[in-house]
């Protein structure tokens, strides 16, 4: 037995190993329990033992696909779902006989019959799996205390475990990890019953021969180990794992999380929150989203990016200013830990720059992104962003009474701004010709305007600077594949070209609508996270036979990225930096688009108080030359004082989470 004064009496964290929850105040209470009881229940894994670097069970699963093809020569497309499916049939096929638990055998003869595989390479390719899963168990520290405490109060050691493994199995395992004098080992699959149904249990205690209050069970399942065992008598002790705290935080389930390294990576953001619990301080907000959240959203887009790369054979990737700056940033960082290498360009591109070239290739559609406006611009605004200036085009516009310069651009008078547009036409290409000319040299300039199919990047959401392109190449007369490739995508730009083609990764056409739901909650909060350290690109210019962005000198929104913004892409783009460099034994695949979701954009979906505060008062511009305005109202109104969920201009919040967070204050 080892002694238990020789483990450490650590919190969550020891030697960068995933802990349990196991303060001064959780000893003291287990230590209270075992003066009442004669036998001690211990579950096993994510009690006992745990699967080093693995967030979730069914991650293994990638693991055991690498290892089967190498060592079978087999092609196993989709693994991780078809061993899931296999399991799930396995279970359906003995319910009827109310038998709770299936064997491992079982599951890989549905496997075997599901893959086309003889039964010997069925029963291979299960000892594989048997082997990666022994391979990845390791002791919990924190176990390691508990069952020493137990021990050493002269109790009884049992462990009951919920597994589809074989008892001889599993107790290769707990003698691996280095547990001893464990008195007898109850495994669900040995008894057809388990802890989750409540059944196991009562296996358990008529074995034993032991009153239900003498029995105290520990486990990190809410359900198996506390409330089915409360449910017979038994007392608990719930020991969570660190991992809980961001399951429970963003509502993730059990589903595979895509990619071994992104499973890594979630563990180390479970450890970035139980050592930020543990230092009993609070880091900034700002590392905070940084770390926990926008490093997960980041990596894992430009993984989704890296696959698509590989297996289109572009030689040329365009990340579209100024969204796709800290794209493009982890992208290279992806890539280049994967030893992919790809010609990866910044494009200077945005829709006040572009959306004039519309005036030349789609009249139709410049006319009708022209004479719209959500933020209600003035006239002389409207105009302006087209380069006409009102003076010039006044007595045109009197014959359809916009005699106001400082009129808005509204339901009432944006029809007669479209007339007068179509009246303007000839004037307004003349006014825009030149324009047309650099934004044409500047591409070519960039390489944009070759024949060679190329991947477009952007946020999202409907791809109109995309479109923009693909109907500049056509006015052209360039035939050119441009595939576009977004964090998300809703539905198609107006009137988009028959050759616009776009892949999302969270969404792609507004599906699926879960996952859709949860971007939509706040996508210009995640614009503002993507937000670049220059402003919008205004035009372009000639200077020493070279095209230059023309950017926007706006201080108000430099100053928010500088102070607001940067902190927390820095903190992202330092915590993956510092990943990739200290893993790089792996793979890199597309990871979970729901699981990613549902993890990065928390903050977004169901922000705290705190973060509510802080980045409820980031202002954007809604509308390409719009005015900023903050995402929640809370730069210009009291909140507080809001009846009902509109703000006092008779607007919806831009950011409602953030909006309905802080007016319940």
């Amino acid at each position: 037995m080892i002694a238990t004064a020789s483990v450490p009496h650590q919190k969550f964290i020891h030697n960068g190993r995933l802990q349990s929850y196991l303060d001064e105040e959780k000893r003291a209470e287990f230590g209270r329990l075992l003066t009442q009881v004669d036998v001690v229940s211990f579950d096993l894994f994510d009690t006992l033992v745990y699967r080093k670097g693995l967030f979730l069970p069914k991650d293994l699963f990638y693991y055991v696909q690498a290892e089967a093809e190498k060592q079978l020569g087999l092609k196993l497309d989709d693994f991780t779902a078809l061993r899931v499916r296999a399991e799930e049939r396995a279970r359906a096929r003995v319910w009827g006989y109310f038998i709770e638990e299936v064997e491992l055998a079982a599951i890989y003869r549905e496997l075997g019959q599901m893959l086309g595989l003889t039964p010997q390479l069925a029963q291979d390719l299960q000892q594989i799996e048997l082997v990666c899963e022994k391979s990845m168990l390791i002791a919990l520290e924190s176990g390691v205390y508990l069952v020493n405490a137990a021990l050493a109060a002269g109790k009884q050691v049992i462990i009951v475990t919920d597994t589809y493994f074989s008892e001889s199995f599993i107790s290769n395992v707990v003698e691996q990890a280095g547990y001893r004098g464990i008195a007898k080992i109850y495994v669900s699959s040995v008894y057809g019953k388990t802890k989750q149904e409540g059944s196991l249990f009562d296996v358990v205690l008529n074995d034993l021969g032991r009153r239900p209050k003498r029995v105290l069970h520990v486990g990190d399942n809410r359900l198996s180990d506390v409330s089915m065992a409360l449910g017979k008598g038994l007392r608990t002790f719930f020991v969570p794992t660190i991992k809980h705290r961001l399951k429970w935080r963003c509502g993730l389930g059990d589903e595979p999380s895509g990619d071994v390294r992104f499973s890594s990576l979630l563990c180390e953001v479970s450890k970035n929150m139980a050592e930020q619990n543990e230092a009993n301080k609070s880091h900034s907000l700002f590392q905070q989203t940084g770390r926990q959240h926008l490093s997960l959203l980041y990596y894992a887009f430009s993984a989704w990016l890296l696959a698509h790369l590989k297996d289109g054979g572009y030689k040329r990737v365009y990340f579209a200013a100024r969204d796709g700056l800290i794209m493009k940033r982890f992208f290279d960082l992806v890539a280049s830990a994967a030893g992919f290498e790809i010609d990866s360009r910044y494009l200077y591109v945005s829709r006040v720059a572009l959306y004039p070239s519309l005036i030349f290739t789609e009249p139709e559609t410049a006319r009708y992104l022209f004479s719209h406006s959500w933020d209600h611009l003035t006239l002389e605004e409207a105009l302006s962003r087209i380069s006409l200036k009102f003076d010039d085009v006044s007595d045109l516009l009197a014959e359809y009474g916009l005699l106001n310069r400082k009129s808005s651009l509204n339901e009432m008078t944006r029809p007669k701004f479209d007339a007068f547009l179509k009246n303007a036409w000839p004037v307004l290409e003349r006014a825009n010709q030149e324009n047309f000319s650099t934004v044409e040299t500047y591409l070519r300039q960039e390489m944009m305007l070759t024949e060679e199919k190329v991947a477009f990047v952007d946020i999202g959401w409907h791809g109109s600077l995309q479109n923009c392109l693909v109907n500049l190449l056509d006015y052209l007369g360039i035939d050119k594949a441009i595939d576009g490739y977004y964090l998300g995508t809703f539905n198609k730009p107006k009137n988009a070209s028959a050759k616009f083609r776009a892949k999302g990764f969270l969404v792609e056409n507004d599906e699926p609508h879960w996952i859709s739901q949860l971007v939509r909650s706040g996508p210009s909060i995640i614009e503002l996270f993507h937000s670049a350290d220059h402003g919008s690109v205004l035009a372009y210019r000639l200077e020493d036979e070279t095209v230059k962005p023309v950017l926007e000198d706006n201080s108000a929104e430099q100053e928010q990225y500088q102070t607001l913004i940067k902190p927390v892409q820095e903190a992202a783009v330092d915590f993956i930096r510092n990943f990739l460099e200290t893993n790089d034994s792996f793979v890199i695949n597309p990871p979970n688009p729901g699981l990613t979701a549902q993890a990065a954009l928390r903050v977004i979906y169901n922000p705290t108080l705190a973060e509510a505060e802080l980045f409820g008062r980031l202002k954007i511009a809604s509308d390409f030359g719009g005015r900023l305005k903050s995402v929640t109202g809370a730069s210009e109104w009291d909140l507080k004082e809001i009846q009902g969920e509109l703000l006092p201009d008779g607007t919806i919040p831009i950011w409602r989470p953030g909006f309905q967070v802080l007016k319940q204050v």
